[in-house]
């Protein structure tokens, strides 16, 4: 009876860790993303300039 509730306590833990970790890494790799766009997005404007100018 032990083993099983340990299996179970450990089943039961796990996924909300994971779910931590991806929430995470979901925040981080959506402030990347939109980090690179609003650089991507400035570059193409600096590119932009310099040719009408």
């Amino acid at each position: 009876m032990k083993e099983d509730y340990i299996l179970n306590k450990d089943i039961v833990e796990d996924p909300a860790e994971i779910s931590i970790i991806g929430i995470i890494v979901g925040i981080i790799s959506t402030v990347g993303g939109l980090g690179a766009a609003t650089v991507t997005i400035v570059l193409l404007r600096k590119r932009k300039r310099l040719k009408v100018n």
